[in-house]
């Protein structure tokens, strides 16, 4: 440091061409600016955020100053040990959990008894290896929030939540819940595995599979404003991300960048009586193979990828679900019922209403061996989502399942006490489908620039009949610049692979709208784009005896 501060002075000296007594005093103003920058610059290291560890019981000199010597986990929990000073939980702290923490059926483990500050979060940090287990965890689970803000959940490299014995076949069937809220706002919760909340044997009628949800609002409050939970991985459960209802109106969630697999119902969020979820984002997640179906009703419920409901009258607006993965979900039972209404499912019973919806760049490609997991309504499925206009649906790319005989419906708006309009279908592609659109009334206010492949001369069923191509085309005028009966020519990830493809350079620009396509690729922004949720990357290439003439 004193050769970088003297290196400093000598080239402000040089750039002076005063006298000395003036070079002198602009040293010295130029020493006391620099240590003032020192000050600041290392002000967060004098006066800094603590590491405080924690274990299940205290070790060593219960210091907490490592994790030979650190705190109890009931130390964690007790609210005195929260709040301003030396070895306490204060804002921008990191508690270390280390080793296992086992606990009791139906035990919380870690119950969050105090709050961080704006840009200043408590983290509660899985070490390495970290894990809280138990038989199954209670209604409270295995981490409470409570009502508490500005909290992250750091899974760090492989920090578990498990259930170890609850499930079909297991000693409990129980509800069991790995993270939850009582009205927390300012969370994240990322880098976790959270596993096992229910071991569910397909085709059996144990109601746990619903109980058993990875993360949980509960009671009232639910979550507040500003949740994000991204990166984690999440099996076996009954619901990765569920909210009961909502109490206040909230904003900015963000969802996204999760794995999940062998659920119920992926996601299930439902806001209540007038409230309003503002500005929810759901990406980059990979939704497959969900294990719950085949219970008898009422516990199937839906087997969806996501659920967005309002139980009555809730809002939703500002509302984006892009760059999604929906793959392997659904089931039916043994009678040909299926139990999955649509991969994304827009749940308007009793009144929910729906604006500003964004619906883009998301692959749904459905296992369709040994037997067609389609859903029984439409992969993206609206039922009376009251919604006055603004549900754009953009660049997706749906693979039905019509060679085994049910391509299924790539969208559908039924309207049961009430209807959706201004329904906007651009740039998608429909392959192996049965119909692009199954709707009662008359929602679809523009449809241009799509393909359509499958198995149906009837390619939609609207305005109370099925309705051929040419119907779709030339009564409603919906087919504009689309194709039709044409391969779009994808490789085995779904992806255009040359410049020839069908789907390169035949869908609409949208770049005022967004301007990547699944895989966070750029699309083009003054020229046609490419159908489906993935551009194609390779672009042609000069020349290499290519030269700019003067």
């Amino acid at each position: 440091m004193k050769n970088s501060t003297t290196k400093l002075i000598r080239i402000q000296l040089a750039k002076n061409r005063l006298s000395p007594v003036v070079k002198a005093t602009q040293i010295w103003s130029f020493s006391k600016w620099l240590l003032v920058a020192l000050f600041v610059f290392l002000m967060p290291a004098i006066c800094g955020a603590e590491d405080i560890y924690i274990s299940q019981t205290a070790s060593g000199g219960d210091t907490g100053v490592d994790s030979a010597n650190a705190h109890s986990v009931a130390w964690l929990n007790t609210a005195g040990n929260w709040g301003d000073g030396a070895d306490k939980i204060s804002a921008g702290d990191t508690a270390h959990l280390c080793g296992t923490f086992t606990g009791t059926a139906g035990n919380t483990m870690i119950t969050i008894p105090g709050n961080g500050a704006s840009e200043n979060y408590v983290t509660i940090l899985f070490e390495a290896d970290a894990k809280l287990t138990a038989p199954y965890w209670g209604v409270t689970g295995a981490i409470a929030l409570g009502n508490h803000s500005y909290i992250e959940i750091d899974g760090g490299t492989n920090g578990v939540i498990d259930a170890t014995d609850n499930g079909t076949e297991l000693t409990y069937d129980q509800e069991s819940f790995g993270i939850t809220s009582n009205g927390a706002s300012n969370i994240k919760i990322h880098d976790l595995i959270i596993e096992n909340m229910y071991v569910h044997t397909f085709g059996s009628e144990d109601k746990g599979t619903y109980y058993a949800v990875a993360i949980w609002g509960i009671s009232s409050g639910y979550f507040g404003s500003n949740i994000e939970v991204y990166n984690m991985t999440v099996h076996d459960c009954g619901t990765f991300f569920a909210i009961g209802g909502m109490t206040s109106s909230v904003s900015n969630w963000k969802i996204h960048d999760n794995e999940v697999y062998n659920f119920l119902d992926g996601m299930f969020i439902n806001t209540y009586s007038n409230y309003t979820i503002d500005g929810l984002e759901i990406y980059n997640n990979h939704l497959y193979d969900c294990s719950m179906g085949g219970a008898a009703p009422p516990y199937h419920l839906h087997t969806d990828g996501m659920q967005l409901a309002a139980y009555p009258n809730g809002n939703y607006t500002n509302l984006k679900i892009y760059n999604n993965e929906f793959s392997g979900i659904g089931w039916e039972f043994p009678d040909g019922q299926k139990t999955t209404t649509g991969f994304i499912f827009l749940d308007g019973h009793g009144g929910t209403s729906f604006s500003g919806v964004q619906i883009y760049n998301n692959l749904f490609h459905p296992s369709c061996s040994p037997q067609a997991l389609t859903p029984s309504g439409g992969f993206i499925h609206m039922q009376n989502p009251n919604a006055s206009g603004n549900i754009h649906i953009y660049n997706n790319t749906f693979v039905g399942c019509w060679n085994e005989g049910d391509g299924g419906n790539g969208i559908a708006a039924r309207g049961i006490e009430g209807n959706a309009t201004g329904i906007i279908i651009k740039n998608n592609i429909f392959k192996n489908m049965s119909m692009i659109c199954y709707a009662t009334g008359t929602p679809v206010s523009e449809s241009t620039n799509n393909l359509y492949i499958g198995s149906r001369s009837d390619v939609v069923y609207y305005n109370s009949a099925y309705r051929s191509w040419s119907y779709w085309t030339d009564t409603l005028g919906f087919g504009a610049n689309s194709l039709y009966n044409t391969d779009p020519s994808l490789d085995a990830n779904y992806k255009p692979d040359a410049s020839d493809d069908p789907v390169v350079g035949a869908g609409t620009n949208l770049s005022g709208t967004f301007s990547t396509d699944k895989d966070g690729e750029s699309r083009l922004q003054s020229a046609a784009w490419t159908l489906g949720c993935y551009e194609l990357t390779q672009r042609p290439r000069s020349p290499n005896n290519f030269r700019t003439l003067p």
